[in-house]
């Protein structure tokens, strides 16, 4: 996304954290605690803003993950939690 010194514009504007007031649908995010491209202050910063608009995300925390969902064990955990998400929200096909 690009260098947060020389890009900040362009980041505030890409990153949802900056834009939380746009999101209005329900909202899960999955992120690894170990994440080398976002950092995982990123996410809550971004859980903080959403509840405090009232709109708490759902949260799927991959404590020693990265970027990604890697593990076989990280995706037996979150796919499940996935497809409940959607289909909670989305309902049956």
């Amino acid at each position: 996304m690009g260098d947060p010194r020389r890009d900040s514009v362009e980041l505030m504007h890409a990153s949802p954290l900056y834009r939380y007031g746009e999101l209005k649908v329900p909202l899960l995010v999955v992120h690894g605690t170990e994440d080398e491209r976002v950092d995982y202050e990123h996410t809550r910063r971004l859980v903080r803003m959403l509840s405090m608009a009232g709109r708490p995300p759902q949260l799927v925390e991959l404590a020693g993950g990265g970027h990604g969902v890697a593990s076989t064990e990280d995706r037996k955990r979150v796919w499940p939690i996935v497809a409940k998400f959607l289909q909670d929200h989305l309902g049956e096909p």
